[in-house]
């Protein structure tokens, strides 16, 4: 790994120095005049967060046109609007900086954390925003069963924490357990919760603070308070809930065509000469899901910003062709995969003869040797994702990187994938060539992919005619991303075809690829839902994997980065030994594209992943527009 987590630790100094707020953007002018609006100064408070914008350019207005899939994929909307963790990512995405807090204090066993917030920051209301508003969080949300998990910190679901606020501007946080990656994992996207629940607000729907909100509840056709608590603290949704982002949402995700942003006036930010940002006023993304349209409307210069769904290799050459037509330019982004897609292997799933086909190391190992690797790199990938790669760090990641690892069963071969399977006792077949169990019971598996990763659709056919080809019945189906997750997430898919992950300092913070933290680990659905306690099919994982578990924990509260970094390795080895989880190329870095009137764009953009919060440490706050 290039960066260590002494490097991560030691980046944890102020992003630039405080400085006092003088320019706003124009359209705030007459507001402050009437008195509608407090001066600039007092709007960002005293100890303002410092960004020198990239290119140098300071120019407020404008509006940003992008585009967006719908339901289902709002890391989009997090990590663009609403990167604002109390800890985050800086721009080369290999270490933390402070963010809404403007230092902190570490105890000697990494237990106790003191963060000294910035004075003066307020929501997009106005209304103070204090270190009051976080120990809301912990004392009312994150224990709180009956409030959904993903909106609280799954770090730290089931474990023993609390917060005090020492004044309202002092921050203490006190884990049960030590952990010395404790503020790394602050700066992950979904630690943004701590700071999405403006209390001054959701109390009124909270049925702890307003004796009347079931009957509030009642009268807005929910269920529950618990129901109507939920849908307004949704970010996504509720135009009406407080923000301390740079832009609030002013037309939601349920709109059938677009959704639209405008800038916060409180917004806590400024450039190095102090300038309140953000400079751009708003943004409108379309909405699209056929990728095709989106394409050609990126072509014909309808787009400002391209770095999700069609900046694919397949597109690039259409890209270059109408890069002046367009009037575009691009930019780098360093891939933080081991590979495009990881091939998830349900350990757990519930039908039990499938569950027991993929529990057989055997058979993984035959599956992964009858895929064509270097066909899928030329055909879906143009040749940009090679060579073979599996789930493990990447070859520049030299404190973990094992070549062995990363490379093992790699090689197209048909012969000893038959082989493989015939001495693990699947040497039947049924009267259509179909392997059978040892028992003469037929093998029949579902391949599942999102239709939101056309590069993921396109390669099916290649891994399921390989699987058929040694004589597994394996069909594919293709679902939106949220009836992928709903699979998922209870326990029903069999094989789940989904983003890669295993590798880069993302990994290392959260390494949801090998240990049963989260649900994008859908090759051990069970394991999650036992590991976690959140979930409808908990399963007790095998002994390997629950060493797996106590490596990790002890990792966490490891203060020593030498022997932190060998417990990590010690997790690598063991999976390498396992072999769980197929990949298929090692990917090269990707190219996002932009409009030229788009400046302050970075030429390279780093933590090209959702753990490192891409875009969010390129600092979208500080992207200007220059209109003609």
């Amino acid at each position: 790994m290039g960066v260590t987590l002494a490097a991560l630790l030691a980046s944890t100094g102020t992003a630039a120095l405080a400085q006092s707020a003088t320019g706003q953007a124009p359209m705030l002018d007459a507001l402050v005049e009437s008195g509608d609006l407090p001066p600039v100064a007092e709007r960002v408070g005293t100890e303002p967060f410092v960004h020198a914008p990239v290119e140098g350019v300071r120019s407020y207005g404008g509006t940003l046109r992008q585009l967006y899939s719908g339901g289902g994929d709002e890391a989009v909307l997090w990590l663009f609007y609403g990167y604002e963790p109390l800890l985050r990512w800086n721009q080369d995405a290999d270490g933390v900086v402070p963010n809404i807090a403007e230092s902190y204090e570490v105890n000697e066993d990494a237990s106790v954390f003191t963060f000294d917030l910035r004075e003066g920051m307020r929501w997009s209301d106005g209304h103070p925003f204090t270190a009051h508003d976080i120990v809301w969080f912990f004392d009312h949300v994150q224990p709180d069963e009956n409030i959904d998990p993903t909106n609280r910190l799954q770090f730290l679901v089931n474990q023993e924490v609390s917060a005090r606020a020492i004044d309202d501007y002092t921050l203490e946080i006190t884990l049960g357990q030590s952990n010395a990656m404790f503020p790394i994992l602050l700066a992950q996207p979904h630690a943004n919760w701590l700071a999405n629940y403006p209390p001054h607000y959701l109390e009124q729907f909270h049925g702890g603070f307003n004796d009347d909100a079931g009957a509030l509840a009642a009268e807005e056709g929910y269920q529950s308070w618990y129901e109507m608590f939920q849908d307004k603290l949704d970010p996504f949704q509720n135009i009406d809930k407080p923000t301390i982002n740079a832009w609030v949402l002013t037309r939601p995700e349920s709109d059938p065509t677009q959704v639209e942003y405008a800038r916060n006036p409180y917004y806590w930010k400024v450039d190095d000469e102090g300038n309140q940002l953000p400079y751009i006023d708003g943004a409108v993304m379309e909405i699209v899901e056929n990728r095709e349209v989106m394409l050609l409307k990126a072509v014909n210069g309808e787009v400002d910003w391209i770095a999700r769904y069609i900046n694919t290799a397949e597109n690039r050459p259409v890209f270059f062709e109408n890069i002046e037509r367009a009037d575009l330019d691009y930019f780098e982004i360093v891939v933080a995969r081991s590979s495009p897609i990881q091939i998830h292997m349900n350990r757990t799933a519930q039908d039990p003869i499938v569950r027991k086909v993929l529990n057989d190391r055997d058979v993984r190992i035959a599956m992964s040797h009858a895929i064509d690797r270097e066909e899928i790199s030329q055909l879906i990938y143009a040749g940009q994702c090679s060579p073979a790669h599996q789930t493990s760090p990447r070859p520049e990641e030299a404190a973990f990187y094992d070549e062995e690892m990363g490379t093992q069963f790699t090689e197209h071969d048909v012969a000893r994938a038959n082989q493989l399977l015939d001495e693990a006792g699947y040497d039947q077949r049924d009267s259509k060539g179909w392997r059978m169990t040892p028992d003469g019971e037929p093998i029949a598996m579902i391949a599942t992919v999102r239709a939101d990763r056309q590069p993921y659709v396109d390669m099916m056919p290649f891994l399921t005619e390989a699987w058929q080809e040694i004589g597994l019945n394996v069909e594919w189906r293709s679902v939106e991303k949220s009836a992928k997750n709903a699979f998922r997430d209870s326990n029903q898919h069999h094989i789940l075809i989904d983003d890669g992950d295993g590798a880069s300092m993302g990994a290392y913070i959260f390494p949801r690829a090998y240990v049963p933290l989260h649900p994008d680990s859908a090759w051990m659905t069970g394991w999650v839902h036992w590991a976690t306690g959140v979930g409808s099919d908990p399963q007790e994982p095998p002994a390997w994997m629950k060493e797996v578990i106590s490596l990790h924990q002890a990792m966490q509260k490891e203060p020593d980065l030498d022997r932190q970094n060998q417990l990590y390795r010690d997790i690598l080895a063991i999976h390498k030994e396992q072999f769980n989880v197929p990949g298929i190329c090692l990917p090269a870095n990707n190219i996002g594209f932009h409009t030229k009137r788009l400046r302050n764009v970075p030429d390279v953009l780093h933590g090209g992943t959702v753990n490192l919060g891409f875009p969010g440490p390129a600092a979208p706050e500080q992207f200007a527009i220059l209109e003609e």
